[in-house]
């Protein structure tokens, strides 16, 4: 019981500093966090990530194979926000707040335990998702990137080609795909563009 209100007025604490910091700034995405904010959200999140997941090694081995199975993943799940390279997308840093560089030392410093965290749970109020679904499976892909953002400050040009090569197409090829294709016997526009055009 104590824990718990230890734990609550914590986060009560937390809200009122933001509320302090942000008063009169009115809300917004494109507000960029103090340093104080910064830091401040940085050490809660690590306050509350368990001890015995910030403890944990990587069971995943560190190998080819495995950073092949990670690209994939990675492009998959992480490229469009963290970029081919880790170091952020234009969508990735207009989120609040914004996607992290993962090449740097913010990052790279975080336990092993730590990132797959992130990954498997997700961080509340920003844009990073909860990958994991309690399976094995998803866990050993959240291991698995674990040792592709490991990798991420190591990436040398043909590192950053081999993982473009997965990456998604540009938006208007997508779109252009995705089209309908003609009803059989060529007759006019697809049922989708007919319904479009209403």
């Amino acid at each position: 019981m104590k824990g718990f209100l230890l734990l609550v007025a914590f986060f009560v604490g937390c809200i009122v500093i933001v509320v302090l910091f942000s008063f009169g700034a009115g809300i917004s995405a494109r507000r960029v966090a103090s340093p104080t904010e910064q830091q401040v959200t940085r050490a809660t999140w690590r306050f509350l990530v368990p001890g015995k997941i910030k403890i944990k090694e990587n069971p995943v081995p560190d190998s080819a194979e495995t950073l092949r199975d990670a690209t994939q993943i990675w492009v998959d799940r992480c490229v469009v926000c963290h970029g081919n390279d880790g170091g952020g997308t234009s969508m990735g840093r207009t989120m609040h707040p914004p996607a992290p560089d993962l090449r740097k030392v913010l990052t790279q410093s975080l336990t092993d335990g730590e990132l797959f965290y992130v990954i498997e749970q997700g961080i509340p109020w920003t844009g990073m998702p909860a990958w994991g679904d309690g399976t094995p499976d998803a866990e050993k892909d959240s291991w698995t990137l674990v040792r592709f953002i490991r990798s991420i400050p190591k990436f040398t040009p043909a590192d950053l080609r081999m993982i473009e090569k997965f990456t998604p197409r540009a938006t208007e090829r997508v779109d252009r795909d995705r089209r309908p294709a003609p009803l059989p016997g060529g007759k006019g526009d697809t049922p989708l563009e007919k319904l479009a055009s209403k």
